[in-house]
């Protein structure tokens, strides 16, 4: 039973770390999670098939692997044959935010429509116009490449 429980266990976090990564990949592209979604969808679609097909193999790492190769696709393609014209584009910024993780503080800023890291930059105000260089991803969403030459 104790067996069970800790196997269960262990699935679900294999489940949400592959959630978490997933994000992760797609946290330079202006799609409000669209391509997360997206390829978790595929990916499980893509277990399902081979489970029925195949059969006799272990489901969850089958859904981990699916996931991990439709993410590991489209992330590539998306970024790969992507539009080689970088273009700024200005955003705003709306507040500052940190997060502490075990004995790490990030700190950020929030954008109007994107969240940079701020360790390496300067120090804005809210209200604060920034220059981000953006380029078009393959599938159609806006890929934010960094911090753009130009200021204000």
């Amino acid at each position: 039973m104790i067996r069970k429980i800790l196997i269960g266990v262990i699935i679900v976090g294999i489940i949400l770390s592959s959630i978490q990564g997933v994000i992760l990949t797609f946290s330079d592209t202006l799609d409000g999670g669209v391509l997360s979604v997206f390829s978790i969808v595929v990916g499980f679609t893509l277990a399902i098939a081979f489970y029925f097909f195949i059969g006799k193999v272990n489901f969850p790492i089958l859904v981990f692997c699916s996931v991990f190769f439709s993410t590991a696709v489209i992330a590539y393609t998306n970024h790969r044959f992507a539009t080689t014209e970088l273009l700024p584009e200005i955003f705003f910024v709306s507040k500052f935010g940190r997060n502490i993780a075990r004995h790490s503080q990030f700190n950020y800023i929030e954008l109007t429509k994107y969240t940079i890291d701020r360790d390496q930059a300067k120090k804005f105000n809210v209200g604060d116009p920034l220059i981000l260089n953006t380029k078009e991803g393959y599938w159609g969403f806006t890929i934010i490449n960094g911090l753009g030459n130009e200021t204000f």
